[in-house]
């Protein structure tokens, strides 16, 4: 297991209180969870450009979030990061504010986060000759 942290603004960080009391469960499982489900639902790809990261709340303030993550999410959500041009914290944000919607919404996709979506497989491989390497990345979500 890796433990890092990720700084997210205020208001993310009470939804992600007020839903771990809602579904009884663990602050990192919500945190991984949404982070997993991104992982799984995202087609976008982007290339050529910077990385996008989270918009502070009014204040100004982000709090520091310790998270546990296996090394596989770990791995995919730093690989995330990159493909998608998003800052992990961003994806956690816009996956928090989704699930918000969903529950206003009425929709039970909400109760489909708290499953566990932390089954992945991957791996990475380096393809070599004399003027190139080719990485390879396999996901299996």
């Amino acid at each position: 297991m890796i433990h890092t942290s990720i700084n997210i603004n205020c208001k993310v960080k009470n939804k992600i209180e007020k839903l771990s009391r809602r579904y009884e469960v663990h602050q990192n499982t919500i945190i991984r969870n949404a982070l997993c489900k991104f992982a799984r639902e995202n087609k976008k790809l982007k290339t050529g450009s910077a990385v996008q990261y989270q918009h502070s709340d009014e204040d100004g303030k982000f709090k520091p979030f310790h998270v546990v993550l296996s090394v596989n999410e770990y791995e995919i959500f730093t690989d995330l990061r990159d493909f998608c041009k998003l800052s992990v914290s961003l994806i956690l944000a816009l996956m928090i504010d989704k699930l918000y919607n969903d529950i206003s919404n009425n929709k039970n996709d909400d109760i489909k986060m708290m499953n566990n979506y932390s089954s992945f497989l991957y791996s990475i491989s380096l393809i070599q000759n004399i003027n190139q390497k080719k990485w390879i990345i396999k996901w299996k979500t």
